[in-house]
């Protein structure tokens, strides 16, 4: 029996020590810290390292508790927007004679056309351009026009990606931010498009706010074959006798690099035409974070 309690006396007593040096001990440091016996004895180091390895949560700490509301619906604004304009780009360039191309709403875009004989010409010619998984369309006489409307289906599809995009934007500037320990997480129904953000220890939510709300932007631009470099913007400017297209761009060769010359430039296609539908990786800059 005392053998038994000895045993177990002994096994608690591991068990309690092991604990403590984990509770106590310098492992959170960086890795060029030099380790002393200091570290294990010294009040304030003891302090320190508790502090260190074990996070506070925000009900024990205090901090930074948002909800944030993401603007799901600019995902479709900025789809139906580029829709738009491709669809002038193109029935221009057929050439079909259209009237005007107008976006009444979010997912909605109307055709009107003087020739109703055209219609047909005009659903077929944008529907592959703007894809028929996404789009359905729809014709009427009085007036003529060619409604393009978009799918519930693939505008819910989008609303989520807008909002898991602007979860994976949060938790890379609250990284960036430094704070330990961070719950960024969907938040309410699927349909709310809302980001639970809770920052332990933070409290400064106005900084937060700022940090979370800064826009992000990424444009990718396709250089016009075959690539033709010129001395100058002028002499860019005219090989289109002076006017530059909608659909085309010109640029410095490079526009961050110190040791390029600013003043050789090049042309660029504004559309990637032969690219699918927009990830939401790269309709990040449509994403706003309402707080």
């Amino acid at each position: 029996m005392n053998k038994s309690l000895r045993t177990r006396g002994i096994l608690v007593l591991v068990v309690t020590l092991v604990a403590l040096i984990i509770t106590i001990g310098p492992w959170n440091k960086p890795k060029e810290y030099a380790r002393s016996a200091g570290d294990f004895f010294s009040p304030s180091k003891l302090k320190q390292n508790i502090s260190e390895n074990i996070k506070l949560g925000l009900d024990l700490k205090g901090g930074t508790h948002l909800v944030m509301q993401v603007q799901a619906d600019d995902a479709i604004k900025a789809i139906t927007e580029g829709n738009r304009q491709k669809a002038v780009d193109e029935l221009k360039k057929a050439p079909i004679e259209f009237t005007d191309v107008k976006t009444p709403q979010n997912g909605l875009l109307v055709v009107e056309t003087a020739d109703a004989t055209r219609q047909s010409e005009i659903s077929n010619k944008l529907l592959p351009f703007f894809g028929s998984d996404v789009w359905e369309v729809s014709t009427t006489t009085s007036p003529a026009t060619v409604t393009f409307k978009m799918k519930s289906s693939a505008a819910d599809l989008f609303r989520k990606e807008a909002t898991e995009q602007a979860k994976t934007i949060i938790e890379q500037r609250i990284n960036a931010f430094g704070v330990a320990e961070p719950t960024i997480q969907l938040h309410g129904r699927q349909e709310d498009h809302q980001i639970l953000v809770q920052m332990p220890g933070v409290d400064n939510p106005e900084r937060v706010k700022e940090l979370i709300k800064g826009e992000a932007r990424l444009e990718l631009k396709a250089v016009v074959p075959p690539g033709t470099l010129y001395k100058t913007k002028e002499e860019a400017l005219g090989t289109f006798g002076g006017t530059v297209p909608s659909d085309r761009e010109i640029l410095p060769i490079n526009e961050n690099a110190p040791m390029a010359d600013p003043s050789r430039v090049f042309i660029s296609s504004r559309k990637l035409r032969s690219s699918p539908e927009p990830t939401s990786a790269m309709r990040a800059d449509c994403l706003r974070s309402r707080v």
